[in-house]
C-alpha cells in the first residue's frame, strides 16, 4: 500500500509541484493586489476601536460626575428641606409703605423659618391664615393699615419667596379675598 502511494505521487509531482506553486502565485497576488486595502481597513478598525474606548471612558466619566452632583444636589431621604430663608415681594399701591409691610410680614412668618418646606408646599393656606389675622400698619401713628393676602409661593434651595397684595383694610370681614 506504502508503495502504491508512492508511486502515485512520483507518477503526480508535477502536478502536485504545479498546485503548490499555483496557491504561493495566488496568495502572493492576492496579497500585492490587496495588501494596500487590508492595511487601511486594519488601520480604520484600530482608529475606530480607540474612538470607541475614548468615547467610553468620558461616558463613565460623566456618569461619575453626574452622581456626584446628583449627590450634592438631591437631599438624602433622611435629610428634610428646611426653609432658612424667607424673602417677600409686596404689591401695593402704597409708595412708602412697602418697605414697612415687607418687614412686617416677614416678621410675621418668622415662625416658618427651619420648618419642613414639605408643610408649607402642601398646605399654603397656613401662610394665608397667617396674614389674615393681623392688619399691619403703614405708618408710625398706625393710622393706616392694610390686609395682606398672598398672590403666589416659591421654594428654591430652602428659601421661601412670597408675593403678597396690600389692600386697604376697611374694617370688614376679608377672610372672603377673591383671588
Amino acid at each position: 500500500m506504502v508503495k502504491k502511494s508512492l508511486s502515485n505521487i512520483k507518477k503526480h509531482g508535477r502536478s502536485i509541484i504545479l498546485f503548490l506553486i499555483g496557491n504561493i502565485v495566488g496568495s502572493a497576488s492576492f496579497l500585492f493586489l490587496y495588501s494596500q486595502k487590508l492595511d487601511s481597513l486594519y488601520l480604520e478598525r484600530d482608529a475606530i476601536y480607540y474612538a470607541n474606548n475614548q468615547k467610553y471612558k468620558q461616558i463613565r466619566k460623566l456618569e461619575q460626575e453626574l452622581a456626584k452632583l446628583s449627590q450634592h444636589r438631591i437631599p438624602s431621604p433622611n435629610r428634610e428641606e428646611t426653609i432658612k430663608k424667607i424673602i417677600v415681594e409686596v404689591d401695593s399701591t402704597y409708595r412708602f409703605g412697602a418697605e414697612m409691610i415687607k418687614a412686617q410680614v416677614e416678621a410675621m412668618l418668622e415662625p416658618f423659618l427651619d420648618k419642613s418646606m414639605q408643610l408649607i408646599s402642601n398646605n399654603p393656606e397656613l401662610v394665608e391664615s397667617v396674614l389674615q389675622k393681623k392688619p399691619i400698619p403703614i405708618d408710625a401713628e398706625q393710622t393706616q393699615k392694610v390686609q395682606v393676602h398672598v398672590k403666589y409661593l416659591s421654594f428654591y434651595n430652602e428659601t421661601l419667596k412670597i408675593w403678597v397684595k396690600a389692600e386697604e383694610n376697611t374694617g370688614e370681614d376679608l377672610t372672603n379675598y377673591q383671588k
